[in-house]
């Protein structure tokens, strides 16, 4: 193997593959990332048998070959190299030489006697979508999906197509959320689980891609492949019943109110310094004064109060004391972008469904807390 390119090129690729490798006692490959050369491209592979990374750039060819490499030492000793410079990339004896004016790297090369695992050969394609679309999608709702494992079912994200829209929902049983978008062209109805761990590691290959491409959403056995002419992803999906959670969503709302999404971070932001523990916000409206009491305390802390205007877009009944998780209440509101959110309440101690007031397409349920 011996061939030239750019730098900063080649060291993303090989932070993003590094990402997907794992330590494996079982079979080394997975610690590894598999470096091939074929014609005037270098095509960069690794996996963890959850998902499967693979991308080539253009480079200039002198020798074709393949290595593997451990995973953390290429990525620690790669990413120090100097920016925006030529690479030198060779294949000497049982090292993998990378140099350039300043810097010369010597990595050994892991001795393995198999192939790398073959990927997953597509079926008919689901749907083509802007990459933007996909990570802004999976961006807006993965922070709601559960941390833990024991129900895989919510520790995932759920995507499917309904009525001309990508559906995007993450749940965690105390919040939910979901975004919808009608950039896309579906070809083929379509529902799936993805866990949070490959999702995470979808959005951050795809957030160094060009935004502006588009990527094709196809399917295999085991999972879903996303796809376009210089990357590769395949990840598995959970088999499974997602949550029935179009039952929280109300025909109607007792009431809307609109409230200054800065005032209420401010008020959020305050109650959390003051609270370690329980992480608990009060919030009671006065209809009336049009005005929320937004309080916390602890004991042995002291306790904080704010005072939050509002408009009422509709009322049809009174609203008492709620509770909320405060951290949760916050990372809500910190996907929406607006000046303004829209606070919607069917009855007392009901999910506050949290929206912007002038994009529809997310919505964040927050459950209220007993305390």
């Amino acid at each position: 193997m011996k061939i030239k390119c750019n730098s900063d090129e080649f060291i993303k690729v090989i932070n993003q593959a590094s990402k997907i490798a794992t330590k494996n006692n079982i079979n080394p490959v997975f610690e590894c990332i598999y470096i091939r050369t074929e014609d005037h491209k270098l095509i960069i592979k690794t996996t963890n048998l959850e998902i499967l990374y693979e991308k080539s750039i253009n480079v200039l060819t002198e020798i074709n070959g393949e290595v593997y490499i451990k995973s953390d030492i290429l990525n620690r000793l790669v990413s120090n190299l100097q920016k925006n410079t030529n690479l030198e990339i060779e294949k000497i004896d049982n090292k993998l030489s990378i140099k350039n004016e300043k810097e010369t790297l010597e990595i050994d090369i892991f001795d393995i006697n198999e192939s790398f695992p073959n990927s997953p050969v597509s079926n008919d394609s689901i749907l083509t979508v802007p990459i933007k679309t996909l990570v802004e999608g999976f961006k807006n709702v993965s922070f709601a999906a559960s941390k833990s494992e024991i129900k895989p079912e919510i520790s995932s994200v759920y995507i499917y197509n309904k009525d001309d829209f990508l559906n995007f929902v993450a749940t965690d049983s105390y919040r939910l959320a979901e975004k919808r978008t009608n950039q896309i062209n579906i070809l083929k109805d379509f529902s799936y689980i993805i866990p949070i761990k490959n999702v995470l590691n979808i959005i951050s290959i795809l957030d160094d891609e060009n935004q502006d491409n588009d990527i094709i959403l196809t399917e295999y056995n085991d999972g879903i492949i996303l796809e376009n002419d210089n990357i590769f992803i395949s990840t598995r999906i959970i088999n499974g019943n997602y949550p029935d959670y179009k039952q929280l969503f109300p025909k109607e709302f007792n009431n809307e109110l609109e409230i200054n999404k800065t005032e209420l971070v401010k008020a959020l932001n305050l109650n959390n310094l003051i609270t370690t523990q329980y992480n608990f916000t009060k919030i009671k409206y006065d209809l009336n004064q049009k005005s929320a009491t937004i309080t916390a305390e602890e004991k042995s802390r002291g306790n904080v109060k704010s005072f939050v205007n509002f408009d009422i877009k509709n009322s049809k009944a009174e609203l008492e004391e709620t509770n909320y998780n405060t951290g949760y209440f916050l990372e809500g509101l910190s996907k929406i972008s607006s000046e303004k959110v829209l606070m919607n309440y069917t009855i007392e101690n009901k999910p506050v469904f949290i929206k912007n007031n002038n994009d529809l397409s997310f919505v964040y349920l927050l459950m209220p807390l007993n305390r």
